[in-house]
């Protein structure tokens, strides 16, 4: 379907399915959303991206060999505009410190283990954030199983045994609303004074805002679910794309005979 949605692309399984839209509509729509999705990617260029499940493992690949890192640190449920912002600075920053720009996050969210009535559906699946951080141009991840374990550690244990001790962090980049450690009692300002105490740059991406709303996963979430991919996109900065198993119904769709 050529003349489908811009906005609209379903996934299942790798089946993809674009909804109808008007001539007209898909036009002017199709125009701003290449607007929004060049101002959101740049001119950034993909690289392999290594991915490791612990902070050990990142050190073995790279601080036994005297590289440090980069760190954005966060959960990027969609890499949406805000995200892509944090991503894009960390990119630029290591580049500029000769260093290897690294993100930090988990799988699965730490909502999910600690109050998981509570937590939301996600948007995107964990290869889907491995995907857009590679085309941000990260050269490493380090997806972290959010256990009880983690949990635990205090915000001065989490800087210091993974950010430190582990990733040889020379600046970290973050939101302006993070929050780490046990009953997420760090926050940015503690952030910055145990930067300082280690010797490590903390850097607050202020929020990206788009028509007087501040982007955030919530926000997208909430578009979905009202119906409006198109806004969603905006937001994401690129087509909102729904993974999901394919399950076998009763078949009445194929049923070609009419009863009567």
């Amino acid at each position: 379907m050529k003349m489908g949605f811009p906005h609209v692309q379903l996934a299942y399984d790798g089946l993809e399915f674009e909804v109808q839209a008007d001539e007209a509509a898909r036009v002017s729509r199709e125009h701003e959303s290449s607007q929004v999705s060049r101002a959101a990617t740049g001119n950034t260029r993909s690289t392999r991206l290594s991915v490791f499940s612990s902070s050990q493992g990142w050190a073995s690949r790279y601080a036994n060999f005297g590289h440090s890192s980069v760190l954005a640190i966060g959960n990027f449920d969609g890499i949406h505009l805000g995200h892509q912002a944090i991503l894009r600075a960390t990119v630029e920053r290591a580049h500029a410190l000769h260093a290897v720009p690294t993100a930090l996050t988990f799988d699965p969210s730490p909502r999910k283990v600690l109050r998981p009535e509570t937590a939301p559906p996600m948007l995107s699946t964990n290869a889907q954030r491995m995907d857009w951080f590679n085309a941000l141009g990260l050269e490493a991840v380090v997806v972290l199983p959010f256990t009880l374990d983690l949990a635990r550690l205090s915000p001065e244990e989490f800087v210091e045994q993974i950010l430190v001790r582990d990733l040889h962090v020379r600046a970290v980049l973050v939101g302006e609303n993070f929050r780490f450690g046990h009953k997420q009692a760090g926050d940015v300002r503690l952030l910055s004074e145990l930067g300082s105490k280690h010797g490590f740059d903390v850097v607050i991406i202020p929020p990206v805002v788009y028509r007087g709303e501040v982007v955030s996963s919530t926000i997208i979430r909430r578009e979905v679910a009202e119906g409006d991919v198109s806004q969603a996109a905006r937001l994401l900065g690129r087509p909102f794309a729904l993974t999901g198993e394919v399950v076998i119904g009763t078949e009445r769709g194929g049923n070609s005979h009419s009863q009567r």
